[in-house]
């Protein structure tokens, strides 16, 4: 399934890379504070690496089209003062497709739908790690919103809201919730 996920996303880029002008592709770093909004463990105690890359091509005068492809690392963790341990790893491979308005001088606003792949899953309970991969629901769609300054002409750092729009627990109503803060390179 994750070379199906390539193969879409590489045919969604040179699509894209035939339509517009001023085309460009970008290299994404940072790292995610997540939890899992219903596992009963408030906070954003998790932090996962997010990697990737990007294309951006203009869709008018206001709007750029940004699709990603990331590998993003999810879940939640209990904090240090509680008597049981529980920590959930999630990995994903996940498809942002943005859309993204300046406005104002180097500040931009984006917003868009994003479909996410598990790979990899797993939970320790009171010190036990087991895979839950078979619990889980493998296809994760969510929805971002954020922000992007341009630092200069090559770097941007993003700060982006992310939300899963259904369960990805295959027993519950688990959804991811993360907070990611990014750096981007233009090529």
């Amino acid at each position: 399934m994750v070379y199906k996920v390539l193969i879409i996303f590489f045919s969604m880029c040179i699509v894209f890379n035939t339509v517009g002008q001023n085309k460009s592709a970008k290299l994404i770093i940072g790292a995610a504070a997540t939890q899992v909004d219903g596992d009963d463990i408030g906070g954003y105690n998790k932090i996962g690496i997010v990697v990737g890359m990007g294309v951006s091509s203009p869709l008018n005068n206001d709007f750029e089209f940004q699709p990603e492809l990331l590998y993003f690392q999810k879940g939640s963790k209990q904090g240090a003062n509680t008597s049981s341990i529980l920590n959930l790893n999630f990995h994903y491979i996940e498809i942002p497709l943005m859309i993204s308005r300046e406005v104002i001088d180097r500040v931009e606003v984006q917003a868009g739908p994003s479909i996410g792949y598990l790979f990899k899953a797993s939970g320790n309970v009171g010190g036990r790690n087991e895979n839950i991969l078979e619990d889980m629901n493998r296809v994760d769609l969510s929805l971002f919103l954020g922000g992007n300054y341009r630092l200069s002409d090559y770097w941007n750092l993003k700060v982006r809201y992310g939300i899963s729009l259904k369960s990805v627990s295959q027993t519950g109503t688990q959804r991811n919730n993360t907070v990611s803060f990014l750096f981007e390179y233009q090529l």
